[in-house]
């Protein structure tokens, strides 16, 4: 089978997975590799895949995040770069028309034609009315491709504010933000970011290893395509960090000296089953 009958198949699943939800998909390059023989095809199949799937009815949200209001920047929608890893970058420049007004956690919208979340207005990430809101209430699905789960799902904020944890508060951001049509806007922009007081930082090492262990994480995948998308469904996630939490209040957070050995040990886990 080619490669390109492959990428049909497997948007096709993407689509019956997330048709009438919502995913929000995280990667890393590593997650790519077999897409392709060069960087070039293997980005442009991955391209290819999300294009094709959206096509195909899928509903899915990439993080092209910026955190432009924190730095003291103007959030261009159009064309501040994502900062979150190249293959973003590369959506981001590929679906730029679709990219959320959020100046901190934007996200592209693949082919989405409308949608409140681009328009420019002061914005909670984290808010009732917010995009990580919607993934929510639709029940959708956080993925992961590559070894990025227990680094990435910024999603796992907005439970975290559901349940009040201790070490994380409202900080309000002012800026400026330039929308698709080259105005100039200012607004706010509010961030359920870490309290500094604690000397903590998110770690989800334990959280993604007990997520499988309790078989909650799904795998996408068809055959002859070497390329898989895990994925576990957002409430079901909150239900079991509620659980987690009311134990231990910090179960996905720690200090910096043990973040750094845990995220090392899982890396090195990780590339072991490679």
């Amino acid at each position: 089978m080619k490669m390109s009958e492959k990428i049909k198949k497997m948007s096709e699943l993407i689509a019956m997975k997330t048709k009438g939800s919502l995913a929000s998909v995280h990667m890393d390059f590593a997650g790519l590799i077999r897409l392709g023989e060069t960087n070039e095809e293997r980005l442009e199949n991955f391209f290819s895949l999300i294009d094709l799937s959206c096509i195909s009815g899928a509903n899915i949200m990439i993080p092209t995040f910026s955190y432009s209001y924190p730095k003291n920047q103007i959030y261009d929608i159009l064309n501040t770069p994502s900062s979150v890893g190249f293959v973003t970058e590369f959506l981001r420049k590929k679906f730029s028309s679709y990219r959320t007004a959020d100046p901190l956690f934007s996200y592209i919208l693949p082919r989405r034609e409308e949608s409140p979340h681009f328009e420019v207005k002061d914005s909670e990430s984290f808010g009732e009315d917010s995009l990580i809101a919607e993934l929510f209430n639709l029940n959708g699905y956080i993925c992961s491709i590559g070894d990025v789960f227990h680094n990435s799902p910024t999603e796992i904020h907005y439970l975290e504010k559901l349940m009040k944890v201790e070490y994380r508060t409202n900080k309000l951001f002012s800026g400026q933000t330039i929308d698709k049509n080259g105005l100039v806007h200012k607004n706010d922009s509010n961030f359920y970011c870490r309290d500094l007081n604690y000397d903590l930082g998110s770690d989800l090492t334990r959280l993604e290893k007990d997520l499988k262990s309790a078989g909650l994480v799904e795998k996408w995948f068809v055959d002859g395509l070497e390329f898989e998308i895990e994925a576990i469904k957002i409430q079901d996630m909150y239900s079991f960090l509620q659980a987690k939490i009311k134990e231990d209040h910090f179960y996905v957070c720690s200090n910096p000296t043990v973040k750094s050995e845990n995220f090392t040990d899982r890396r090195k886990k990780w590339s072991q089953t490679k």
